[in-house]
């Protein structure tokens, strides 16, 4: 009996061990499927609207490291392919003209009848016919496009020639960018068709607009004898009309001391600065239009494979920072230094700025353009900061999608 009982616990014990190894496994397990691995180096190029200050050379250095940093790290040479606002349409849709291929549409068919085992008329049994053998096809090159409007993004997806995205969003490989955080809910929901479709994938950026009703302090504390925490309760338009009554009740031009007004995580501190309290009284939205203000589109090559690989590129924008910087400022030390500040006990950075380049190495990028914003390095000189970073996130939470 003792036997037995030390033969089931060691037989539980490896059980529990396997299963242990296996859920590792899964949370490890591969970046992409095995299948695009077979691949091997595989090419990918990235039409994208470049800055209007950009030097030549510039482009040329960033677009070989670009290659390089790619092939090395993700087995794909990801050429970029820098284009003027001007040119942009015109030569995308000329490109995915010629190169792109027309998505099948999947549709249920009624099953043929098998053939094996048919007889001949002599009644002799019909032998299945041998499968031919398909010549293998060279492997075409992936395409990813930046989309910057709505109305470009109705022009290339009545092409039938946009792979669907939301399939990579339900697997390991790309599930993070479906988890609310790395990409807004509201944000995916609103560049999703009626069918669910998922044609391009929103970059992260700082969403949508607050209203705030805005009062002068020092007329609504000391003059109307309000306390801070009764403004803090005005969170509505109704609660604007009151307080604007009070005013003129006691014969003040509530013109001059109340507002509402617009804006972003901005507009509050501005407003706070200028002596009034700011509360806001409406959540920002987005609509559709907002979503394909900038978005990134993967075009059927015909090969799933290659697809996957154009998708382990946007994968990256959006949260590999590395890459993420190269796109958007260049190479460190030629088109771009980096400053610090640490603190003197402790040794930690607690300031970190990007300074561009401006003579031969200038390297300009719209930062909205290049992927996810929030893991972007700071840099003041286009307005990205660790306090626009912190509110950008808050406000973020806060969006909801409003369908046209």
């Amino acid at each position: 009996m003792k036997r037995i009982l030390s033969l089931l616990l060691c037989l539980t014990v490896l059980v529990l061990t396997l299963a242990s190894c296996g859920a590792d496994e899964f949370e490890d397990g591969p970046a992409y499927s095995q299948k695009t691995d077979e691949l091997g180096t595989v090419n990918v190029t990235l039409y994208i609207i470049k800055g209007d200050d950009m030097s030549d050379n510039a482009e040329d250095t960033v677009r070989r490291q670009i290659l390089a940093t790619t092939e090395s790290e993700l087995n794909t040479k990801l050429t970029v392919e820098y284009l003027t606002l001007a040119e942009y349409e015109t030569k995308v849709t000329a490109a995915i003209a010629e190169k792109g291929v027309v998505v099948p549409v999947e549709e249920e068919t009624d099953k043929a009848p098998s053939t094996e085992g048919a007889q001949h008329e002599g009644g002799a049994p019909e032998a299945p016919e041998a499968p031919e053998e398909e010549e293998e096809k060279p492997v075409p090159d992936g395409m990813i496009v930046l989309v910057h409007s709505s109305a470009f993004m109705d022009t290339i997806s009545s092409t039938g020639k946009l792979v669907d995205i939301s399939e990579y969003l339900a697997t390991k490989s790309f599930g993070t960018l479906n988890n609310g955080q790395t990409i807004p809910t509201a944000l995916l929901s609103a560049a999703k068709n009626a069918d669910g479709k998922l044609l391009a994938l929103p970059n992260n950026r700082v969403l949508g607009e607050y209203t705030y009703l805005s009062i002068n302090k020092e007329v609504a504390m000391q003059q109307l004898k309000y306390s801070e925490d009764t403004l803090k309760s005005y969170n509505s338009y109704a609660d604007t009309i009151k307080l604007r009554q009070d005013m003129e009740a006691l014969g003040i031009n509530p013109n001059l001391y109340v507002s509402v007004v617009p804006g972003t995580y901005a507009t509050r501190y501005e407003l706070e600065a200028s002596g009034n309290f700011c509360k806001s009284i409406a959540v920002p939205t987005i609509t559709r239009d907002d979503a394909f203000d900038s978005a990134f589109a993967i075009v059927n090559t015909g090969d799933d494979r290659v697809n996957e690989r154009a998708m382990k590129i946007i994968y990256e924008l959006n949260t590999n920072a590395s890459l993420r910087n190269l796109l958007q400022f260049g190479v460190e030390n030629t088109n771009y230094t980096v400053i610090t500040e640490k603190d003197e006990v402790t040794d930690e950075i607690i300031y970190s700025n990007i300074i561009l380049e401006t003579d031969d190495d200038k390297y300009r990028m719209n930062y909205l353009y290049t992927g996810n914003v929030f893991v972007l390095d700071f840099c003041e000189e286009i307005g990205w900061n660790a306090e626009r970073k912190e509110v950008g996130l808050a406000q973020n939470a806060e969006v909801i999608f409003k369908a046209n």
